[in-house]
């Protein structure tokens, strides 16, 4: 994914980072309270040590917005570690077994040296002597075994306990026959250092603290040690192998330089060993390490006299061709440790020698051929090893004879690729290490290290990786070299104005980089030529799609930016290109090369009004859209050729290049064969060629063939490419044949009875179509006409058909709403648009607009806002003031939408409309839509008088009309009906129906219920049909005369009923549902206790008996 991460960082500022650490101490003190050493010694149950262990888990989430900004915890370490290790301290000291508390305590101090290293949390612990015993003690104990994060904890603060400045044995209570503390030292170093967890690398640590003091030295600790370490590392596991070879290097960083030499021979051995184990990364990483270390410990300090006057040593040669081994290593963090290493070891040799390693590392540049034929054969990690290495030479300062040739060979990796099988390559590792190369050369103080790069080529191969690199960081790498070299050495031409273009963020994301970056050099007159030749050689064959279309676009954005010569430049590299084109054996180079060519034809036209250019050239590209090859035409590549051939053919057609007959007729060929593909953006393709070449010639005998593709005989993607191109054909050219064309459309756009030609897809295309033409040849249409076009897109509001991907109907409903808007808005004739079209349309939309599809209801604002601006018809006041000042943000935001939109129900030709697609959002949608949705019409509701007596323009009354109209006209309808059902439950729950149990009659609201409820087998249904049987038996009634207490009864009798159904979970929820309403009437205990004690999961036949007697208790005849 191509962009930048910056969004991911959370930048905390200094008051911000405060206000976070004050409000964790707060919570660390309070938890610390609790945490006192008279309290960590009690044992709390398991779910106490549970709940505590969550705690402390959440207290310590808030410090990891501090990942990236560690050094904001700084001020604060002494209140942060002090508390914790006070507490730690008297617990090492009073008790034999650390308790789980005490555990938590590490895992605190552990998550501190996680963001901010051990090395800085280190110096905050205890560093008293007589710790040292009994921190040995807890770490050596057998009757318990410690997390992982106590033992790391444990072993550094006794790795800084053992830097104590005097003689151990003056502290060692082991009496004559015991084990010394160096002993019990060493043997839990030899027992941690076998694990597989981060306490390994504590205990590398705690070996160099033990095994360096001069007293363990002279007592032969060291000697012992390393001699351990030969005898086992062969017969040792991976994890053991590891910790032995992180220990050695540990002391060869922390040791005296001339007892560390004496022992190099000895520790090289295990070196040599390691060398086997070449599957285990780390272990590779460790060895480099080590082999360094022992090369540094040989070899003097740099600038020293001793390094011109001194021999090396001879195991330095060896420590030095295992380096150089280890740069084409398989791993990067090995490869780059190798030639930091090396530099490093590089620096403090003779220079007759730095010479022999530099001659050396570049010599990797040459195996399997070198790079003269291309990057296919060498070794891409062997390559990324050595740049690396190049530019930690740069770093430390070493010289280089040939500035030539390390000039180059980092050129050469800034273009470093290689093809892989599938839509990859590799190279970009290498890229990015020929950038910090560069920057690294820019600041070395050599003078030979800065003639490699201070020439302009460079500047201009890193404005070419700055714009049009495939990865963002060998974008943001080449930015940060070119701004380094600009602000050290200025030497390369217009560097400060370059550098005011192409900045790090400037480059983040690709398209940006390409067409905004790269553009604007472009018009620099030092970089334009570079710039033209990587795009029409390199970028327009790159392996990556869409490299290539993002290419073709920039040459068009080059040609189009009128700069004096800018034109030139890229149009007289046509004649090249098309010979390439037409020699091209690769499909994506042929494809590359067809797509920038068509680029520069639109760009160059837009330009001069006409594409000029010389004839041969033009016969060339022709050529080039009519002789696409068999192979193009059909198979896995002909969807991406025929699409750039299309795009080709599009710009010549609208550039009024004139074409022969033949040549018309091959370009049709290829048209047609588009359109059919199923692929969306091929077919839009094939659509826009058909709009330019029509608009080009005379060729409405074709029409015919086109009107025939939309038959609902067609293949289904043929007929989805036909419609989208009869949209956009130009019919002021064609009009007598608008009928024709609109007539098939129509019918396109039909659902059709046999399933198997039905498609979605096809029935929007033509309702777009339908839009287009209406929009651009409405004016010249006859007035019956526009009336069956506008009909037809009334219809097509009601497409609701699913499949298994979903409401597919809503792409037909959303083109049918942008052909209403354009009916409503574009000049038609006089009454091609009456006002019963009028009303049914708008309403339509308003019902889009209040449904659960986000995007619909989106869509459906834009439209209303549309129609509302250009003002043709006039609405009802209140629905100017309700939408008068909608925004984008307003028909987007649930919470602001619904409590305005509702306010429409009291204009009675909208009510039905807006109240069907209202149920849909607050009975059946998303959790939150639905809340929005119900809570605004329950508001709504709640303020209305219950009958119009009043006055009111909407009354509860009205609405329940309304509600049973809604159930009535989508009786057949699911998806209607039950978020229907299931949102009146909700207004009965809320007792607002409930206020018209004596003055409205609910007689045919429960018919049509039962009708709803009669065979049907859908649970959801059926559950909402219980809901709404309940509410009309929970009517309460001033007189028993109520025309409702017929209602109440058969209500009562159709839930008790349902508790005879055969579907187990209808049962349950109706019993809970029978529950709720007895458990409101006197005396009915009985019956109570029958629907709670009764399992209504069980068989029918199992509770007959209870059936009977609910009926029996409850006067049920």
């Amino acid at each position: 994914m191509d962009g930048s991460h910056d969004d991911d960082i959370v930048e905390l500022s200094p008051s911000i980072a405060t206000s976070l650490i004050t409000t964790y101490l707060d919570a660390l003190s309070s938890y610390l309270c609790r945490t006192t050493p008279l309290t960590l010694d009690g044992t709390g149950s398991a779910e106490e040590d549970a709940q505590e262990a969550r705690e402390v888990d959440k207290m310590l989430e808030g410090l990891n917005l501090f990942q990236e900004q560690p050094h904001l915890l700084d001020p604060f370490l002494p209140d942060l570690i002090t508390p914790i290790t006070d507490l730690l301290t008297a617990l090492i000291l009073s008790t034999a077994i650390l308790p789980s508390r005490a555990e938590r305590l590490c895992k605190i101090l552990y998550t501190y040296s996680k963001l901010r290293s051990h090395k800085i949390i280190t110096t905050f612990l205890p560093p008293d002597v007589h710790l040292l015993e009994p921190l040995l003690l807890q770490l050596s104990t057998e009757w318990v075994q410690y997390t992982w994060q106590t033992r790391y904890v444990l072993l550094l603060w006794a790795g800084l306990v053992f830097m104590a400045p005097f003689d151990l044995r003056t502290i060692d209570s082991a009496t004559e026959g015991q084990q010394s503390l160096v002993e019990r030292a060493v043997q839990l170093i030899k027992v941690e250092l076998g694990r597989s967890g981060k306490e390994r690398d504590a205990a590398a640590i705690l070996a160099a603290r033990v095994l360096t003091r001069k007293d363990v030295v002279a007592q032969g600790g060291l000697r012992a040690y390393i001699e351990w370490c030969i005898e086992n590392y062969g017969a040792a596991d991976p994890m053991l192998k590891s910790g032995i070879l992180a220990s050695l290097a540990q002391i060869y960083r922390s040791g005296e330089r001339e007892t560390l030499r004496e022992e190099s021979e000895h520790v090289w051995g295990v070196v040599e060993a390691a060398e086997g184990d070449q599957d285990d990364i780390h272990i590779r990483k460790l060895r480099v390490k080590l082999a360094s270390r022992i090369g540094s410990t040989l070899l003097p300090p740099r600038h020293s006299k001793e390094v011109e006057e001194g021999d090396v040593p001879e195991l330095v040669d060896a420590v030095i061709d295992a380096l150089l081994t280890a740069l084409r290593d398989a791993s990067t963090i090995t490869r780059y440790s190798a030639g930091k290493n090396l530099a490093a070891l590089t620096s403090r040799l003779p220079l007759a020698y730095q010479s022999e390693v530099a001659d050396a590392v570049l010599a990797f540049f040459e195996e399997n051929g070198g790079f003269a034929q291309g990057f296919e054969q060498v070794n891409d990690a062997l390559w990324h090893g050595a740049t690396l290495c190049l530019a930690e030479f740069a770093r430390r300062g070493v010289e280089v004879e040939n500035a030539d040739t390390v000039r180059n060979v980092v050129l050469a990796a800034l273009k470093f690729e290689q093809r892989r099988s599938g839509t990859y390559a590799l190279g970009a590792h290498v890229r990015d290490a020929a950038c910090y190369a560069i920057w690294s050369m820019v600041r070395s103080q050599a003078s030979s290290t800065q003639a490699v790069v201070g020439i302009q080529s460079v500047a201009e191969e890193l404005v070419i990786r700055g714009c049009f690199d495939r990865e963002i960081n060998v974008r943001r790498a080449a930015s940060a070299a070119f701004q380094e070299g600009v602000g050290r050495m200025g030497i390369w031409e217009r560097g400060i104005k370059v550098l005011g273009v192409m900045d790090f963020f400037a480059v983040g994301v690709r398209r940006m980089a390409a067409l905004d970056v790269g553009v604007k050099l472009f018009a620099l007159q030092e970089y334009r030529g570079c710039i033209v030749q990587c795009l029409v050689h390199d970028g327009v064959e790159h392996w990556d799609l869409e490299m290539r279309m993002l290419v073709a676009k920039c040459l068009e954005e080059c040609v189009r930016t009128g700069v004096e010569g800018g034109e030139e430049a890229v149009v007289d590299e046509l004649k090249g290109m098309v010979r390439r084109c037409a020699d091209a054996t690769d499909v994506g180079v042929r494809h590359g090369l067809t797509v920038a060519i068509s680029a520069i034809i639109r760009g160059s036209a837009s330009q001069r009004g006409l594409f000029k250019q010389e004839v041969n050239v033009v016969k060339d590209i022709i050529a080039l859209a009519s002789g696409l090859p068999s192979y193009a035409r059909k198979g896995v590549y002909s969807v991406m050729m025929l699409t750039a051939t299309c795009v080709l053919i599009t710009a010549l057609a609208d550039a009024g290049v004139d074409v022969a007959e033949t040549g018309r007729k091959e370009w049709l060929k290829l048209v047609h064969l588009t359109l059919a593909k199923s692929d969306e953006a091929t077919q839009e393709a094939g659509a826009d060629a058909t709009r330019a070449v029509f608009a080009a010639w005379d060729l409405g005998i074709e029409i015919a063939v086109f009107v025939k593709g939309i038959d609902v005989r067609s293949n289904r993607e043929v007929r989805r490419g036909y419609a989208k191109a009869l949209g956009v054909i130009g019919w002021d050219k064609h009009p007598n044949e608008v009928r024709r064309v609109v007539k098939a459309l129509l019918k396109a756009t039909e659902i059709q009875e046999n399933d198997f030609v039905n498609d979605g897809e096809a029935r929007r295309d033509a309702a777009h179509a339908l839009a287009l033409i209406l929009r651009s040849a409405g004016a010249r249409m006859e007035v019956a006409l526009v009336k069956e076009v506008v009909s037809g897109f009334l219809r097509c509001l009601e497409d609701y058909a699913v499949d298994s991907r979903g409401d597919i109907g809503s792409w037909v409903r959303r083109e049918a709403m942008y052909g209403l808007t354009v009916a409503f808005t574009a000049d038609l004739p006089e009454g091609a648009v009456d006002a019963e079209a009028w009303k049914e349309g708008f309403s339509g939309i308003l019902k889009q607009s209040v449904e659960k599809l986000d995007k619909l209801r989106s869509f459906a604002g834009e439209c209303i806002r549309t129609i509302m601006e250009v003002d043709k018809f006039e609405l009802e006041d209140v629905a100017k003031e309700v939408l008068a000042d909608a925004t984008p943000d307003f028909w987007a935001s649930p919470g602001m939408f619904f409590p305005k939109i509702v306010e429409l129900l009291v204009v009675e030709e909208w009510r039905l409309p807006i109240l069907s697609g209202l149920m849909t959002s607050a009975g059946g949608a998303g959790e939150s839509l639905l809340r929005a949705a119900s809570t605004a019409l329950s508001n709504y509701l709640e303020g209305l008088p219950d009958n119009d007596e009043d006055g009111a323009p909407l009354s509860l009354t009205q609405f329940m009309d309304a509600l049973v109209a809604v159930v009535e006209d989508n009786s057949d309808r699911d998806r209607v009906i039950i978020p229907c059902f299931e949102y009146t439950s909700t207004l009965f729950d809320m007792q607002i129906p409930q206020r018209l149990a004596d003055t409205y009659t609910f007689n045919r609201f429960i018919f049509l219920v039962q009708k709803a409820a009669y065979k049907t087998t859908s649970i959801p249904k059926l559950l909402a049909v219980s809901k709404l049987y309940a509410g009309l038996a929970s009517l309460e009634f001033s007189e028993d005369t109520s025309q409702n207490t017929a209602v109440k009864t058969k209500a009562l009798d159709k839930l008790v009923g349902m508790l005879r159904h055969p579907f187990p979970r209808v049962r349950a929820v109706v019993a809970e549902q029978l529950y709720l309403v007895v458990s409101t009437w006197p005396e009915c205990e009985e019956v109570e206790g029958l629907l709670v004690e009764t399992d209504w999961m069980g068989s029918v036949k199992e509770t007959k008996g209870v059936y009977e007697a609910l009926r029996k208790g409850l006067g049920i005849a």
